[in-house]
C-alpha cells in the first residue's frame, strides 16, 4: 500500500444504540462505531467486522468513508480510536473523525525507533525511549503512519530531543524540549560501580585509622 493511499470503508447508519444493541450486532458479525466531523452531531454507524479487521491490518492513515447507498456522504477521515475485545483482540468499536481537504489536522502518532545504537552494541548501554507518541499538526496528505527515528548512530550518553527531529510538512504540537530517547548505562551496573567505589573508600579509611593508632602506640611506648 502506498504511503498515504486512501482506502474505502463502507458503513451503514444504525438506529439502535446502547449495550444491548451493540452486543446483538457483534453476534451478527457487525461492529458499531461513531463518526465525528467538524463539530457536527455525531453519526452512529455500523461496519462489517471482517472488512474492518482486514482494513486495520493495513494500518491506514486515511480513509474514504462511504455510508448508505444513494447518499452523498463520501468523506475523508481517519481512525481516532479502535476498541478491542480483551481476550480475542477483535475490534468491537470504531471511532472515526472527518476532516476537510487542505485544512491542517491535529492528531497523535506513534514514535518508532529504528536500528540498534552503537552505544548498545559496542559500549554496553541500553536504549531508553521516553516518548512513545507525539502530537503533530499537518495536512491530511502529509499524515504519517508513525514517526520513524534512526538511532543506530547514537553512542553512550547521546540524547535525542523532539527539536532534533525534522519532518517536512509536519509541525510538533508538543514541547520540543522533551526527550525522545537516550542511551545510558544500565542502572544495575552503575549502582554496582558506586557500591564498589564506596567499599574501596571504606577500606582505605579503615587502613588509615589503624595506621594512626599504631603510630600513636609507638610514640607512647617511646616516652615510656
Amino acid at each position: 500500500m502506498a504511503e498515504n493511499e486512501i482506502l474505502t470503508l463502507n458503513a451503514v447508519r444504525r438506529e439502535g444504540t446502547g449495550k444491548t444493541a451493540a452486543k446483538q450486532m457483534r453476534n451478527e458479525g457487525i461492529i458499531p462505531g461513531v463518526f465525528y466531523y467538524a463539530g457536527k452531531e455525531a453519526i452512529h454507524l455500523q461496519f462489517n467486522l471482517h472488512e474492518v479487521d482486514m482494513l486495520l491490518r493495513k494500518r491506514p492513515t486515511l480513509l474514504n468513508l462511504v455510508w448508505g447507498k444513494g447518499e452523498d456522504e463520501n468523506i475523508e477521515c481517519m481512525i481516532r480510536e479502535v476498541q478491542r475485545h480483551p481476550v480475542t483482540h477483535n475490534p468491537v468499536h470504531l471511532d472515526l473523525i472527518g476532516f476537510t481537504r487542505g485544512v491542517k489536522i491535529n492528531t497523535t502518532v506513534h514514535i518508532e525507533l529504528m536500528g540498534t545504537p552503537l552505544g548498545v552494541k559496542d559500549q554496553g548501554g541500553i536504549l531508553q525511549q521516553a516518548m512513545g507518541t507525539v502530537d503533530i499538526i499537518c495536512l491530511p496528505r502529509n499524515l504519517p503512519k508513525s514517526i520513524e527515528i534512526d538511532v543506530s548512530g547514537m553512542e553512550l550518553g547521546d540524547t535525542i530531543h523532539l527539536k532534533d527531529i525534522v519532518r517536512e510538512g509536519i509541525e510538533w504540537d508538543d514541547n520540543v524540549e522533551r526527550t525522545v530517547c537516550t542511551v545510558v548505562m544500565p542502572r544495575l551496573v552503575v549502582e554496582e560501580e558506586e557500591e564498589d567505589e564506596e567499599g574501596e573508600e571504606g577500606e582505605e579509611g579503615a587502613e588509615g585509622e589503624e595506621g594512626a593508632e599504631g603510630e600513636g602506640g609507638e610514640s607512647e611506648g617511646g616516652e615510656e
